[in-house]
C-alpha cells in the first residue's frame, strides 16, 4: 500500500511538470503579453522595456520557466501582474463560488445518474429504460453553456422564478446562495449524470442475472433490498471510477458556466486573466485544477479498497 502510494505521488508531481511545462510555453505562444494589456497601445518603448524588465519578461523562456518552477517547488505560484496580490490569495477570494457550484453540480451528477441508471436497469427493455437512454443522450449532446442559456430564458427570463445570474455567499444568505447555484449546477451536473447513468445502467444490469442476486430475491427480500444491497453494492467500483473522472470534469467544467452565469469564482479570474495575459494567474490556475484532477483519481483509486475489501494494491 505505501509503495503504491509513493509510485502515485510521484506520478502525480510528474504530471504537475508537464502541465506546467506545457500551460507556460503554451500562454506565450498567444500574441501580446502583459506589458500591451498594463500600458495600453500609446506606451513608449521605453516604458514597455523598463516594465518587462521589472516583471522579468526580457530573461530567455528558460530562465523564466526555471524561475517559476522553483517558486512553485517552495509553495509560491507567483504573483499577479494586473491585480499585483499573489495568486494563492486570488485564488483564495474566488474560491467559494467554484466550490459550491462544484460540489452543487457533483450532487446533481451522482444523485441524478445513479437513479436514473438504477431505474433503467431494473426497467430493461420497457418505456423507462428507453426514456433514460434518450435523456442521457441529450445529457451528452447539449453543450453546457447552451443548456445554461436555455434555463436563463426559461426559468429566469419568462417564469421568473431563479435569478439570472450573479451569487450570494452562502455564509451570507443560505436559501438565496442555493438558487443563485440552481441553474448553474443543473447546467453543469446534468451531462455528466447523463454518464454515470450509462454506466450504472451498464454495471448494474450486469450483477442482476448473477446467482447471489437470485438467491437474495429467492429468500424474499424486498426488491429494493436486494438492487441497492447486493447488485449496486457489487456494481459500484467501475461506477466510482467514473464518478471520480466526472469530479474532475466539473472542476474544469465551471469556467464556461460561471462565464454563462456571471459567477465570480475561480474560472471567471482564469478567463479574465487571460484576457489581460496576466501569465502567473492562468499558470498557477492550471496547475491548480491539474492537482485537483490527478488527486481527485488518486483518491477515486485508493477508495476501491473501501467499497471492495478483495482489493490489493501492490
Amino acid at each position: 500500500m505505501v509503495a503504491y502510494l509513493l509510485r502515485r505521488l510521484v506520478s502525480l508531481l510528474s504530471i504537475l511538470v508537464v502541465v506546467g511545462l506545457v500551460v507556460f510555453f503554451l500562454v506565450r505562444l498567444v500574441p501580446g503579453d502583459p506589458t500591451s494589456a498594463l500600458l495600453g497601445e500609446n506606451a513608449t518603448a521605453e516604458q514597455i522595456g523598463a516594465l518587462r524588465t521589472r516583471l522579468g519578461l526580457d530573461r530567455s523562456l528558460l530562465a523564466q520557466f526555471g524561475a517559476w518552477m522553483e517558486s512553485v517547488a517552495r509553495g509560491d505560484l507567483g504573483t499577479s501582474i494586473y491585480m499585483r496580490i499573489p495568486v494563492v490569495t486570488a485564488v483564495i477570494q474566488r474560491i467559494e463560488p467554484t466550490g459550491m457550484l462544484a460540489l452543487a453540480a457533483t450532487l446533481v451528477a451522482v444523485l441524478l445518474g445513479v437513479s436514473l441508471g438504477v431505474i433503467a436497469a431494473i426497467r430493461h427493455n420497457t418505456a423507462v429504460d428507453y426514456a433514460v437512454m434518450v435523456i442521457a443522450m441529450l445529457g451528452l449532446s447539449l453543450p453546457t453553456f447552451w443548456l445554461g442559456l436555455l434555463m436563463i430564458m426559461l426559468f429566469a427570463v419568462t417564469l421568473q422564478w431563479l435569478p439570472a445570474a450573479g451569487y450570494v455567499s452562502i455564509l451570507q444568505e443560505p436559501v438565496a446562495s442555493l438558487r443563485y447555484l440552481l441553474m448553474p449546477a443543473l447546467a453543469l451536473g446534468f451531462s455528466q449524470a447523463a454518464i454515470i447513468a450509462r454506466m450504472t445502467r451498464a454495471s448494474v444490469l450486469d450483477t442482476l442475472g448473477e446467482d447471489y442476486v437470485r438467491t437474495a430475491h429467492s429468500k424474499g427480500l424486498a426488491a429494493a433490498r436486494v438492487v441497492i444491497g447486493h447488485a449496486l453494492r457489487n456494481a459500484i467500483l467501475p461506477i466510482v471510477t467514473v464518478i471520480g473522472l466526472s469530479i474532475a470534469t466539473l472542476a474544469g467544467g465551471v469556467v464556461v458556466t460561471e462565464t454563462v452565469f456571471n459567477i465570480p469564482g475561480a474560472g471567471r479570474l482564469v478567463i479574465d486573466s487571460v484576457l489581460r495575459r496576466d501569465y502567473p494567474v492562468i499558470q498557477g490556475s492550471v496547475l491548480l485544477v491539474a492537482f485537483v484532477y490527478a488527486f481527485v483519481n488518486l483518491l477515486v483509486d485508493l477508495s476501491y479498497a473501501f467499497f471492495d475489501p478483495r482489493v490489493r494494491y501492490q
